[in-house]
């Protein structure tokens, strides 16, 4: 099993798993993300999911997460079609998925605008907003990556509006990792393997979640029943931490979705 997932992932992988790279692909995803929700400019959505794994025999305490159990996780970005375009798996679950994020090839790819095009920078409410993924409030509020409104009781008709479009257009990653987990189940339930061997187990999982979607598999939605998910572990990062032009983006976003 361990010698077919190694073949998976070395041969199919890149093919597969890849992120957006030519203008009209990109074009692509952002029209259809502003289908969802019609939130504008957004080219994909990132978490991070845990899957489960039996103590590891070095620093075990390391791998246990916020709800108590072992764990790795998985970072996923996740296109409209529900496509893994980015995969990042292995590390502690006791890690927060941001610090996850910023040790990640995709972080790199992010600041270096890889696929987030600058020339492809759209002016709204008189800002120029360039592409960008969604997080929820795990990550840090950048040019690029937009989080929502930390609720607190006082937001307000604007900030609901923005992080309603915000929800319904992230949705795509529960789609996305509960179709992974419906159709291999063991992701679902725990990885009796050790930590480098659950690694390339979930990663080959996602090339072929990428394949089965690709080739228009069937799924059948009672797979899902008793999956878990296990989304938004971690606590959200502080609002304060947030510079002044990421915040006059998403303020930008917000004026024109609401």
């Amino acid at each position: 099993m361990l010698e077919v997932c190694t073949c998976i992932v070395e041969v199919l992988f890149k093919r597969l798993v890849h992120l957006p790279v030519t203008r009209q692909d990109i074009e692509t995803e952002v029209a259809a993300f502003f289908m969802r929700a019609g939130f504008p400019q957004v080219v994909g959505a990132i978490d991070g999911c845990h899957v489960a794994i039996l103590a590891p025999n070095e620093n075990p305490e390391d791998y246990v997460n916020r709800k108590g159990f072992y764990s790795i996780i998985l970072q996923g970005l996740v296109d409209s079609k529900y496509l893994f375009r980015d995969v990042y798996v292995g590390w502690p679950g006791k890690v927060h998925d941001s610090r996850v994020f910023k040790n990640s090839p995709l972080y790199d790819a992010c600041c270096a605008r890889t696929f987030l095009l600058m020339g492809l920078s759209n002016v709204i409410t008189y800002v120029v907003v360039p592409p960008v993924i969604l997080g929820d409030s795990v990550y840090g509020l950048t040019n690029w990556l937009k989080r929502p409104f930390t609720e607190r009781g006082n937001l307000t008709n604007k900030e609901v509006a923005f992080n309603t479009a915000h929800s319904k257009t992230r949705v795509v990653l529960e789609n996305a990792f509960g179709t992974l987990k419906g159709r291999f189940r063991s992701l679902g339930k725990r990885l009796d393997q050790s930590v480098e061997n659950a690694t390339i187990t979930v990663t080959a999982s996602c090339v072929l979640h990428n394949y089965c979607d690709v080739m228009k598999e069937e799924f059948d939605e009672e797979w899902l029943e008793g999956v878990q998910l296990h989304l938004d572990i971690q606590p959200y990062d502080r609002e304060e931490k947030q510079d002044r032009e990421a915040a006059g983006i998403r303020s930008a976003l917000k004026s024109f979705i609401s």
